[in-house]
């Protein structure tokens, strides 16, 4: 139970891409037949096996379910095995979305009608994998609300006439939340 005027910090997993990974012996018998039939059948596995990855992605491997040490590979060509290897590519170039208009009831009772631009970007490939589902869709949602929450607190004449601070204010909020998922924010309204 927490006590009253203490805060938690959100639950983040640290994520270390050169951990190795020990895997029981029976994913140990997968592995060595899975590397014995990509070997049997070379040429014609070679084009299960390679995979290329742009300049601005990243590919997080996973092996039998888990991360495989090194972290992100990319860019360029990396192997994986097809029968217990996946990946997930990830883009890391920025994207931008706006923030549908809210209809935001200020501190003095006014309803006013609020938009934004979010510009954010993947940071780290791996940690934006293993600690969100949808990076992207949470950012967005994440945004909303942010915004509808800091300018509930506000009044109007404070809305109008500070809100190069208000947007920073924001920015850094939003930032140290999506921090632990591996994105970067930045905002413009």
């Amino acid at each position: 139970m927490q006590r009253q005027g203490t805060v938690r910090a959100p639950l983040s997993r640290i994520v270390d891409p050169h951990q190795k990974v020990n895997y029981t012996i029976c994913g140990w018998i997968i592995t060595i037949i899975s590397y014995l039939v990509v070997l049997f059948t070379l040429p014609l596995s070679a084009f299960f096996c390679l995979k290329v990855v742009q300049e601005y992605e990243r590919a997080v491997i996973f092996r039998l379910g888990r991360l495989k040490h090194g972290g992100a590979r990319g860019p360029g060509i990396f192997f994986i095995i097809p029968c217990i290897e996946s990946f997930k590519k990830i883009d890391l170039r920025v994207v931008s979305f706006d923030v549908p208009p809210q209809e935001i009831l200020s501190k003095d009772s006014v309803t006013v009608s609020v938009d934004a631009v979010i510009y954010f970007r993947i940071s780290n490939a791996t940690v934006s994998v293993i600690n969100v589902e949808d990076a992207a869709r949470s950012t967005k949602l994440l945004a909303q609300t942010t915004l509808r929450n800091f300018l509930g607190t506000r009044t109007l004449a404070e809305m109008l006439s500070s809100r190069d601070a208000i947007s920073m204010q924001m920015q850094a909020a939003l930032d140290e939340a999506t921090d632990p998922w591996g994105v970067k924010v930045r905002l413009s309204n």
